[in-house]
């Protein structure tokens, strides 16, 4: 399954030192001149090499707070737990403060050829990786790079280009300058598909204010009516401090409000005449809709009332209502926008969470650094291949060569140095090249015009007669593979 991911890629600075991924000639020399060479060779040669600066992109940037435990989620639909205790300096476990983190995913050809980062084990082509996912996190407060603490691991569930079996975990020690297996065989987790639904304008449920904005002094009146001659009402007072949303009121009459049943004081005429010894008002889930209970020595009554005012009262009620309700209204859209914002912020959230046919693989790490979901691969009988190039101009020269198999998610960079270049392919292998030239130019050679090539030897020369692509972009190189 095949997924769509937005990448962030650094350039690392050119001036950093030499590549582990050359291949020098194929001259014989002792193993005690190669021991004598390696550590020269280590201090010259930069480990990353990135193509040019106008293929740099920058990290995403996340400002977390050492000692809290976070979780970010980048774009792709990667999860990073990172614990209270990730961040060392000095020894020192921080705590309280700033730390910046910088991160970057890696996930097809063109992002491996534009970082610059190896895919061979040992520097040679007979022995690489084949990527389904790609990392790098790093941790700086201010300017100064920190350490993951020692016994504190971050936590990874890392989108992965597919599902497939013998994933191992490696990570690449800049120091040794190679890749260290760490984990074997990580199982993949595929979130099925989902139906896809717009972020709707969050509902706001303002009931669960009521109490607060009651106990501020802020409440709902009930809507004033004017009194209707047809219908029976009652002229009472009661204590109406359980009601505060009546209690603004003066005056107030109530009405029957009924459908006219064994309720209705116009069918118990006794209700009209009797001297009442209680009189008790309750809530209804009906707004403005009371349920009135009166009691005798002897007997009760109960019915259903709403609050009604005479013609003559209704000016001052209104005014009362529009006072009250206005003082309301503010405070609850104030808490209304408060709600709106959070839900939508988290409405955002879970769009960016809850992805369509994503493929993870979890693990921890437990330093900070470049780390890659893969494929281990050995070369057990290769095709030996040596190349010359040459060029119309004698000012223009191969730098760089970048071997593209048709099959495998990987790029294996060369330096190229004085005389031929060699490397190791698998046979019956569909293979590409990209060179890059001393302009900072590219020049595909395509799997035709390269099987052309084998046909005739396993010693060649290319012949390089076009002028070259400049790449301002990753897309343009995307298109160029």
């Amino acid at each position: 399954m095949k997924k769509n991911t937005k990448i962030v890629l650094a350039v690392v600075s050119a001036t950093v030192v030499a590549a582990l991924v050359s291949l020098r000639s194929c001259t014989p020399q002792s193993s005690e001149a190669v021991k004598a060479e390696q550590p020269l060779e280590e201090k010259q040669r930069p480990l990353i090499l990135p193509v040019s600066s106008k293929l740099e992109l920058p990290f995403t940037t996340y400002t977390v707070q050492a000692g809290r435990d976070t979780q970010l989620v980048f774009s792709s639909g990667t999860k990073i737990r990172i614990p209270a205790c990730a961040f060392s300096k000095d020894e020192t476990i921080l705590s309280n403060t700033a730390v910046t983190l910088r991160y970057r995913e890696f996930h097809t050809k063109a992002d491996l050829i534009a970082a610059g980062i190896p895919m061979t084990m040992n520097g040679s082509s007979d022995e690489f990786l084949e990527t389904t996912g790609m990392f790098e996190l790093r941790a700086y407060q201010g300017e100064e790079a920190l350490r993951l603490s020692d016994g504190c691991a971050v936590k990874i569930e890392l989108a992965n280009n597919e599902a497939g079996e013998k994933v191992n975990l490696y990570q690449l020690d800049e120091s040794k300058r190679s890749w260290i297996e760490k984990m074997k065989e990580l199982p993949a987790k595929l979130y099925t598909s989902a139906k896809k639904e717009k972020i709707r304008k969050p509902k706001i449920d303002e009931s669960k204010y009521k109490k607060e904005a009651l106990k501020a002094g802020y409440f709902m009146p009930v809507k004033p009516r004017v009194a209707n001659p047809k219908r029976y009402s009652f002229h009472f007072k009661i204590n109406l401090q359980q009601f505060p949303e009546l209690n603004v009121y003066d005056g107030i009459l109530w009405e029957y409000a009924g459908s006219g049943g064994s309720d209705d004081p116009e069918n118990n005429k006794w209700v009209q005449s009797a001297t009442w010894k209680e009189m008790r008002l309750f809530d209804t889930n009906k707004e403005g809709i009371y349920q009135l209970t009166l009691s005798t020595k002897d007997k009760s009554f109960t019915t259903l009332v709403r609050p009604v005012f005479e013609k003559e009262d209704m000016e001052y009620a209104r005014d009362v209502f529009k006072d009250r309700y206005s003082k309301y209204r503010q405070y609850m859209d104030k808490k209304n926008a408060a709600e709106a914002a959070w839900l939508a912020k988290e409405a955002k959230r879970k769009k960016t969470e809850e992805k369509v046919d994503l493929i993870t693989r979890s693990f921890e790490i437990n330093q900070f650094g470049i780390w890659n979901c893969d494929r281990y691969y050995h070369i057990s009988d290769p095709l030996q291949v040596t190349m010359n190039f040459a060029f119309p101009s004698t000012t223009l020269a191969v730098t760089r060569i970048y071997v593209i198999e048709k099959n495998i998610n990987s790029v294996i960079q060369l330096e190229v140095e004085k005389g031929p270049t060699t490397l190791k392919l698998k046979k019956g292998g569909e293979y590409e090249l990209l060179l890059l030239d001393n302009e900072v130019k590219f020049h595909k050679v395509s799997r035709k015009q390269f099987d052309q090539y084998l046909q005739q030897s396993s010693q060649m020369t290319l012949a390089i007669e076009d002028q070259g692509k400049e790449v301002a972009s990753l897309e343009e190189l995307k298109e160029l593979i």
